[in-house]
């Protein structure tokens, strides 16, 4: 606990005489004797955990919040008459956190669930995390609600989640984070930053907890987020909430979020990714921020509005700076994944006039890809090129140029690593995915009139591939198709290769 402000001398007009005859101390003293006392709560040994112990600990932790509110009302001016009732409601605290164990160990836990939503002494520890001047008072109530929502059960989440939104946690965690702007030490700012962003990673995964309305957390989260000058654990933390609060919401949802909150996720996000362009992406905290900043980046642009924004901002001239960079393999990554995501019908023949087309062979790789290999990320531009682009024109024919140029070395790189990961017994997802690319760009490809069916036929027994082992593995690809018209797609384009290998003849 940080007792240092309890401390503070004060003026020589706040002492009067009864203070003067006590027995002297040296702050250090005193400090060291309050931290002495600060021991560790451990759980009660053979505690019969039920509703009944969960509405004594309440009762309990109440009276202590009650006078630590009136000793704070009543010495207001001299913290140091504080130093038991805080240290009392503090240790309070502290011992509660066991009602963590008991929820889950109670054979009566929807009771004692209800019992705890239902207190309002319950209500009084939650806002603490807003209204409590002493920020380790503060930190101890946020570990306890961390502790909380570990719960597990779908129905005891549901619970806790609709408190959650009816307490509106946005705007008490908004007011967490504000009063830490205070803190002039950046390594505890981070401690308690960071403590209260991952809690709010955790309720946003929660089905039921409201959170993309506007509140004081996603103020702060945007602010944070926009005045990032270097990147550091807080603002990791802080996109990975934004990334985890917004992917998988449908368009309505996130334009919600927008007016809600007065945000342009789009310029934000790309103003952050820009700051990153020269940057060697390096440390936990860097890579984590680009990653989320990313994968949020590339859901939004699913959406037609989103993208045309992208474009506006001119988003494919920095997308081709990443994907042209010399910095790291990261950064292509990045450029070729944001421009696999803004492909549609318009889109597709911009990029190949930009020239994307140019490096890409040079990232791909023939061995198993890692979590930084461009492979996969070459593979999804090219199926997505290939199925925006127009059969026959231009911008579609040089694509397949670039694959059977100087007698077909690009769709031979792919046969070799389709080889490779086919013979891959694992179940590793990146492989997994990996080889299920591959499968559509040969299916396209194949299908060109550019590649002849014999040319098709020499090709795959070059790399000793029989048909039927690549149509069985574009079969298993149709299997597990989670969207239909994927399926669909699929399940075309593997007949008309199927039938241009075995008649001699393409078939669209």
């Amino acid at each position: 606990m940080n007792v240092e402000r309890l401390f503070e001398k004060r003026g020589a007009e706040e002492v009067n005489d009864s203070e003067a005859k006590r027995p002297a101390h040296s702050r250090e003293e005193r400090v060291l004797e309050f931290l002495e006392r600060d021991v560790v709560a451990e759980p009660q040994k053979n505690a019969e955990y039920n509703v009944q112990w969960v509405k004594n600990s309440l009762t309990k932790l109440g009276e202590l919040v009650t006078s630590n509110l009136q000793m704070r009302e009543k010495h207001s001016s001299d913290p140091t008459k504080l130093m038991d009732s805080e240290f009392e409601l503090f240790q309070g605290l502290k011992v509660w956190s066991e009602t963590s164990i008991a929820l889950v160990e109670a054979p009566d836990y929807q009771q004692c669930y209800a019992a705890l939503v239902e207190s309002p002494v319950f209500a009084e520890v939650v806002g603490l995390l807003a209204s409590h001047p002493n920020i380790d008072v503060r930190e101890q109530v946020l570990l306890i609600l961390v502790d909380l929502v570990e719960e597990e059960r779908e129905e005891c989440r549901s619970v806790l989640g609709q408190y959650f939104t009816d307490c509106k946690i946005g705007d008490l965690l908004g007011k967490f984070l504000e009063g830490l702007d205070s803190i002039e030490d950046r390594g505890l700012f981070e401690q308690y930053s960071t403590l209260c962003l991952g809690f709010a990673i955790t309720l946003a995964e929660f089905e039921n907890v409201t959170l993309t309305r506007r509140n004081g957390l996603n103020d702060k989260v945007l602010e944070i987020i926009e005045s990032m000058q270097q990147v550091d654990k807080t603002s990791q933390y802080a996109m990975e909430y934004l990334q985890e609060l917004l992917v998988g919401r449908e368009q309505s949802e996130i334009e919600s979020f927008e007016k809600d909150n007065d945000a342009d996720l789009v310029e934000t996000l790309m103003v952050v990714w820009s700051k990153l362009r020269k940057v060697p992406i390096s440390g936990t905290e860097m890579t984590e921020l680009k990653e989320n900043c990313i994968l949020l980046l590339a859901y939004v642009l699913r959406f037609d509005a989103y993208r045309a924004r992208f474009l506006e901002n001119d988003g494919l001239e920095l997308a081709m700076l990443f994907v042209n960079s010399d910095v790291s393999k990261q950064h292509i990554n990045a450029g070729l994944k944001i421009m696999a995501s803004v492909i549609d019908e318009k889109t597709g023949p911009l990029v190949v006039e930009m020239g994307v087309l140019k490096p890409l062979l040079k990232h791909f790789e023939t061995k198993a890809p890692k979590e930084n290999s461009c492979s996969p990320h070459v593979l999804r531009l090219l199926s997505q090129l290939y199925k925006f682009l127009p059969f026959g024109s231009d911008a579609r024919i040089r694509v397949t140029n670039k694959l059977i140029h100087k007698e077909f070395a690009g769709l031979k790189k792919v046969l070799r690593l389709w080889k490779l990961l086919e013979a891959d017994d694992s179940d590793n997802e990146l492989n997994l995915e990996t080889l299920a690319l591959a499968n559509t760009v040969l299916l396209w490809a194949f299908n060109e009139n550019l590649v002849t069916p014999t040319g098709a036929q020499h090709l795959l027994a070059e790399h000793d591939i029989k048909p039927p082992e690549f149509l069985q593995a574009v079969d298993l690809d149709i299997e597990t198709a989670l969207d239909v018209e994927e399926r669909e797609l699929l399940t075309s384009l593997r007949d008309s290769v199927d039938a241009k290998l075995k008649n001699g003849r393409s078939e669209k």
